[in-house]
């Protein structure tokens, strides 16, 4: 390991961590991940995807993490993290809960550090079974495919970050009231088959002129409770993606 290879991974690394909730095969899933550290795929160096697999002795009924056990995962995470990530060896990327099982992903320049070191790890907490693995992935494969959030879940990560805005206003997210949705469009055609759909679903409209970059803007409104947001822009996204558009977030007005 030299101080140049070191030096590159720290820089690599990201403050910006986020997580979301996805669908696993019918199984729900819960991701962690540096979303900042995508701006840098795929770093130098750090070809081949590496992951612990620990296996929960206490999780929730649908397969997710518990209180019950909430510190035994978390001194294992914070450990396996600290002996891979070792003088710049690997890269702690994210980690998916499903299953009954947690995987922590690393990219590094030689699975069998990773394997070592989180073996070495687990030695400690005996009472878990673990497992360890990797593969050659020099385009970051696994950091795009597994962790990096959908459209539809990244809009649901925007969704709560509105939802808590709202909260500390003060709102109540169960009161209907008309929320305003934004999208642009890169063709009138485009825009037009949206809307055509959506005014089926009881949206009222409002077009705008094209902008200068060529896009066609749609306001579109409807009485709804913030609290359903998720289920709204679940369908919202994909509809407005067929037809060449690109989702704009939403807004509306606190109610107490």
């Amino acid at each position: 390991m030299t101080r140049w290879m070191a030096r590159l991974a720290r820089t690599a690394v990201s403050d910006d961590w986020d997580s979301y909730l996805d669908d696993n095969g019918g199984k729900p899933a819960s991701v962690q991940l540096d979303l900042g550290i995508a701006r840098s795929t795929p770093v130098t160096g750090y070809d081949s995807v590496a992951w612990l697999r620990v296996a929960m002795r206490m999780p929730t009924l649908d397969g997710l993490s518990s209180n019950k056990e909430f510190q035994d995962i978390k001194q294992i995470g914070d450990a396996a993290v600290a002996a891979v990530e070792d003088d710049g060896a690997a890269i702690f990327v994210g980690r998916v809960t499903t299953g009954g099982q947690r995987m922590f992903y690393f990219y590094a320049m030689d699975v069998e550090h990773v394997s070592r070191a989180a073996t070495q790890v687990m030695q400690q907490f005996p009472a878990y079974q673990f497992a360890v693995g990797g593969k050659s992935d020099p385009q970051w494969n696994t950091y795009w495919r597994v962790l990096y959030p959908s459209a539809a879940a990244q809009q649901r990560m925007s969704n709560r970050d509105v939802l808590r805005a709202l909260a500390e206003r003060g709102d109540d997210h169960d009161t209907p009231r008309i929320i305003e949705h934004f999208a642009y469009f890169k063709t009138a055609a485009g825009r037009q088959a949206f809307i055509s759909a959506v005014e089926k679903q009881g949206f009222a409209v409002r077009l705008g002129d094209p902008n200068p970059q060529g896009e066609f803007p749609l306001l579109f409104s409807r009485e709804d409770k913030p609290a359903a947001i998720d289920s709204i822009t679940d369908g919202l996204v994909p509809l407005i993606d067929e037809n060449q558009g690109v989702y704009d977030g939403w807004g509306c007005e606190v109610v107490k």
